[in-house]
């Protein structure tokens, strides 16, 4: 098998499908865990690759962002997450490069705890050695600033995955909240070009429709759409429309959905299963990642029946709720999706292994 090249499902397989929830139950931050007890891990971490695609071991989406402390590192040990996307982005260029500084030294301050992912192999070491896997992305292109030679030196210091815009206009494109709706520039197509040259990842998360159509298009090598949710379920600038989605997926990208309930028209514990629901179906073969009772488990789907989308909506309520009984019967519908998944496999695609496999 040629290096760069994997089918869809060894794509899952070795964890290279990249889509992410923003934030875990209950967190890997010390303040997390001080405000209640942390769950027993979910046993199928044991056995799972699993890629967390915005998240932190430290404080999220916390201004102060103090340094990782001892607690906080044991966490990311204790998470059974193997890896996750770890916002480095600052205001700027030099503001960020000090941000990837302070990240560097927070991984050689806990080397028994945190590994550097800049390959596949790096990313299967930190599955092998129990550690927290720490893959660089930008939530925006700011930090480039119109300079693409910029991409370069990102690239070498270890970014893997830029967002294109973050909710408004920059030099590549329109955010989501932009009226306008303009799709990528022409410097934006330079930089999507120049991006699948390093090996970088273009995540279309916080963009508009037609920079997300345009960023799908323009890419020569599969994008993700890291954290969204279905427009159809939940109308909001925020989520994708089936278009986004169906060109994604005919293209070889991923998508991941979100539990951010200010994003969602309808209660939480619905919006999840909805949104996974509707995605498996309007999506032929698309990798879904999915946060259910703390348990963040990916599955590869082909387009699935209707007794198969039946038992996944069925087994997510179930999983969201507390209970072993309840627990018990969500897993087993869980299982049996996938094993008529298994003797109905479906035809799978190649596709590039991404940004990790450079």
């Amino acid at each position: 098998m040629d290096a760069r090249t994997l089918t869809r499902r060894d794509f899952v397989q070795r964890a290279t499908a990249l889509a992410a929830i923003p934030a875990l139950p209950g967190g890997l931050s010390a303040a997390s865990a001080a405000a209640k007890a942390p769950a027993p891990r979910w046993p199928g971490y044991a056995h799972a690759v699993v890629v967390d695609f915005l998240a932190s071991p430290g404080y999220f989406n916390y201004p102060a962002d103090p340094p990782l402390d001892a607690t906080m590192a044991h966490n990311a040990v204790e998470s059974g997450i193997t890896g996750v996307n770890l916002t480095v982005s600052a205001g700027d260029h030099e503001a960020t490069v000090a941000k990837i500084a302070r990240w560097e030294a927070e991984i050689e301050r806990y080397p028994q705890a945190l590994q550097r992912v800049r390959s596949l192999a790096q990313l299967q070491e930190a599955k092998r050695t129990g550690r927290l896997g720490i893959i660089y992305g930008f939530q925006d292109a700011v930090p480039i600033d119109g300079d693409l030679g910029r991409l370069g030196v990102f690239a070498d210091l270890g970014v893997k995955v830029i967002q294109l815009t973050y909710n408004i206009r920059n030099l590549v494109g329109d955010g989501c909240l932009e009226p306008s709706n303009a799709g990528l520039s022409n410097y934006g197509h330079q930089m999507v070009e120049r991006m699948n040259e390093l090996g970088i990842l273009v995540d279309l998360s916080h963009c508009g429709q037609s920079t997300t159509a345009d960023g799908i298009l323009a890419s020569s090598r599969p994008v993700a759409i890291s954290h969204t949710g279905c427009s159809a379920v939940a109308p909001h600038p925020r989520n994708k429309r089936d278009e986004e989605l169906r060109m994604l997926a005919e293209r070889g990208g991923v998508a991941g959905i979100y539990l951010m309930p200010f994003l969602f028209v309808y209660t939480s514990i619905l919006n999840v299963g909805w949104n996974f629901d509707f995605i498996t179906t309007v999506i032929a073969s698309c990798f879904a990642l999915v946060s259910w009772g703390g348990a963040l488990t990916g599955y590869l789907l082909r387009r699935t029946t209707l007794i198969e989308r039946g038992a996944l909506f069925v087994s997510s309520l179930l999983l969201l709720h507390e209970g072993l009984i309840t627990d018990i019967i969500g897993y087993v519908l869980l299982a049996l999706v996938i094993v008529l998944q298994k003797l109905s496999p479906g035809k799978g695609r190649s596709v590039a292994s991404g940004a990790l496999n450079e």
